[in-house]
């Protein structure tokens, strides 16, 4: 069905329904705050032996399930070569597969436990090699490495590598923030929102059952050369604005997967996060 199903619904003797969210749990039935409705409305009770009717019949018996597939082991990152080019640390890296993750970035910081690390851009889970312009003093010892992430979270880091930071040249033009020792710093520019072109729902499509529940948004946005993520938010009945998934590609522009809703009275918006903190959100838009 595309969705998931978070109440709970139970017809007892064709003629009464319980529905709510409550768990059969000590949790569920004593200290959490639940609600769960009870009737004897005859054509509630019609509608939920329906609904159940129809969950039974898209199931799949658990005898012909068959094996569960194997879970992928562990990303694990091999470091490459460590160059420095200019004001960039240039890193190489492989993985033995990127199946649980969706980006890779350099770091780097001041231990080899890369505790406050400073992150470079991301780059897609195909690219074997990544940069960083350390927030580093020339001649400063500092330690990098290759991070894999996959919705947002670092999921695997590769051993560290410390070297003593000598760049060559100033950061370039389109490069922002604290200035290296020796260099002049670089006004950064204004944060700009993106802005919300389309929110779509899937419709129904035989060739493609898996749509269906699924949601397609796109965003325009100019881009920052201190990009940090992009945060797809919907907000929910009570007006507070819920985290849909976290992109860190800079470069794109598009996502479809399923929504907390399909209600067209929750809207979406594009929320861009920088290295300095700093956020600035679209517009909001409904399902169209």
């Amino acid at each position: 069905m595309g969705q998931t199903l978070h109440s709970k619904v139970v017809v007892a003797d064709f003629s009464r329904v319980f529905i709510g969210s409550h768990n059969l749990t000590r949790g569920g039935l004593t200290y959490n705050l639940e609600m769960t409705c009870y009737t004897e409305t005859v054509s509630i009770v019609r509608d939920a032996e329906e609904f159940m009717d129809e969950v039974w019949d898209i199931c799949t018996p658990i005898d012909q399930l068959g094996p569960l597939p194997p879970e992928p082991p562990p990303v694990e990152i091999t470091l490459g070569t460590v160059q420095i080019d200019g004001a960039f640390i240039n890193l190489t890296f492989t993985a033995n597969h990127t199946e649980d993750a969706d980006a890779f970035a350099a770091v780097c910081g001041r231990t080899p436990q890369l505790l406050g690390a400073h992150i470079g851009p991301t780059v897609p889970p195909t690219a074997t090699a990544a940069s960083i312009i350390p927030n580093a003093d020339p001649v400063e010892v500092v330690c990098v490495a290759i991070r894999a992430f996959r919705d947002g979270r670092d999921v695997a880091t590769s051993i560290t590598h410390q070297l003593t930071y000598a760049p060559t040249a100033p950061p370039p033009e389109e490069t922002y923030g604290e200035a290296e020792a020796g260099f002049d710093a670089l006004p950064p520019p204004p944060l700009t929102a993106p802005g919300l072109a389309s929110v779509q729902a899937a419709s129904e499509s035989i060739e493609d059952p898996d749509s269906i529940g699924t949601v397609t948004i796109t965003w325009a946005f100019p881009g920052i050369a201190d990009f940090v993520k992009f945060v797809i938010e919907q907000r929910g009945l009570d007006g507070v604005w819920n985290q849909v998934t976290v992109i860190r590609d800079p470069a794109i522009r598009t996502w479809t997967g399923a929504p907390d809703s399909l209600n067209p009275a929750m809207p979406f918006r594009i929320v861009v996060h920088d290295l300095a903190g700093l956020t600035e959100a679209s517009n909001e838009m409904g399902i169209g």
